[in-house]
């Protein structure tokens, strides 16, 4: 196996959803050891989730695969913004100021560009998941406040 198909493989895995939050699942129950920060990392990351489907369902941008091709077969929903991306984004935000960051942040370059590589996002799909990623872990960090720190 050469280095294109092992990427490949690789981007496809990422693909996967099953095995994309897996992967994200096992990196942070060992890179966050406290049961609370976790949960907010969960929040954060269904938080963008949320947004990235809605947005999508708002801007309907069609995905650059119905007309230039992708590697794999193209997704049935619109474009922007990329939710993998958004997802990756948002977990590297969790941990800033953390020993594991760069680990994150490769993690998310890495995801962002298989999404650009398979052919099913554009720039522009992840730089606006880049965008809303901050925007997901802020109302993450709002709402544990609220709810959570409050009844402690």
């Amino acid at each position: 196996m050469d280095i294109s198909q092992a990427f490949l493989y690789l981007a496809q895995i990422l693909d996967n959803p099953y095995s994309f939050f897996a992967i994200i699942g096992i990196a942070v129950y060992f890179t966050e050891p406290r049961w609370e920060k976790r949960g907010k990392i969960v929040l954060a990351l269904l938080i963008a989730g949320l947004i990235a489907l809605s947005a999508k369902s708002i801007i309907m941008e069609p995905r650059p695969c119905l007309s230039s091709g992708s590697i794999i077969p193209c997704p049935l929903d619109y474009s922007m913004p990329s939710g993998h991306a958004a997802i990756a984004f948002t977990l590297m935000i969790a941990f800033i100021g953390k020993r594991s960051f760069p680990f994150y942040w490769l993690f998310a370059l890495l995801v962002a560009y298989t999404r650009f590589y398979l052919g099913v996002h554009t720039f522009e799909d992840l730089a606006a998941a880049l965008v809303l990623a901050p925007i997901a872990y802020q109302f993450a960090d709002l709402i544990w406040g609220a709810f959570v720190e409050r009844r402690k």
